[in-house]
């Protein structure tokens, strides 16, 4: 199953860039590029610094990371809210406070941002139900941990959001359960930068964090 879905986001990849590189108009008009992700790929590889095959991981990379882990996190954040109707109810409440109307109408990045319990109840699921589990990383220097054991310079290492999410010495006793609690701000301020990473940190973290710090800043 996991190769068929990866098979497929392949193609989508592929045919977006076939579709890219042969479009005329933007051929034709170099002095007004457009700055999406895939066209900023595709200038590296008009100017020889990307070959193909390098646009092709990039734009795989980012296929897998906007399709696969949204649908995931929706997923996850549903099927738990179906688990625990209590919390289930607090989020309908807040909704429809937010948006009594029915029927179409718009929505605002305003009123996305008065849904505070819903941010809540989606980051407690990305703590306890990360879209992406692990991480690989690679040393550019010596690093000494805590514990006194020292990692050479080159060495290749797992990181496991999963089981970082999950610990006791960071969440508490009850780490394992679901709590939209934990993810109160007064919760959160004491912990650790690093105990929630849902979208990693660093250098190549997901881009989409950079979106859920604007969102909380604003």
């Amino acid at each position: 199953m996991f190769w068929k879905r990866f098979l497929a986001m392949d193609y989508l990849s592929l045919m977006i860039i076939d579709i890219k590189l042969k479009d005329v108009s933007y051929n034709d008009k170099p002095g007004s590029k457009c700055n999406t992700f895939v066209n900023l790929a595709i200038d590296q590889l008009r100017n020889r610094v990307f070959s193909y095959q390098d646009v092709e991981d990039e734009a795989n990379t980012i296929v897998f990371a906007a399709f696969e882990t949204t649908a995931l996190t929706i997923t996850y954040t549903l099927m738990l809210l179906a688990m625990f109707p209590e919390y289930q109810e607090r989020v309908y409440e807040e909704i429809i406070s937010v948006f009594p109307n029915t029927g179409d109408f718009e929505v605002s990045f305003e009123d996305i941002q008065k849904l505070e319990y819903l941010d809540m109840v989606i980051n407690e699921s990305m703590r306890l139900m990360p879209a992406i589990p692990l991480t690989l990383r690679k040393l550019i220097q010596d690093v000494k941990l805590s514990n006194g054991v020292e990692l050479p310079k080159g060495l290749e290492f797992c990181i496991s959001i999963f089981h970082t999410h999950r610990s006791k010495e960071i969440w508490g006793p009850e780490a394992h359960k679901f709590n939209p609690d934990n993810c109160l701000p007064r919760n959160l301020q004491d912990k650790h930068p690093y105990a929630l990473i849902p979208f990693l940190k660093g250098k190549r973290n997901c881009i989409e964090d950079h979106r859920s710090e604007a969102y909380h800043d604003s």
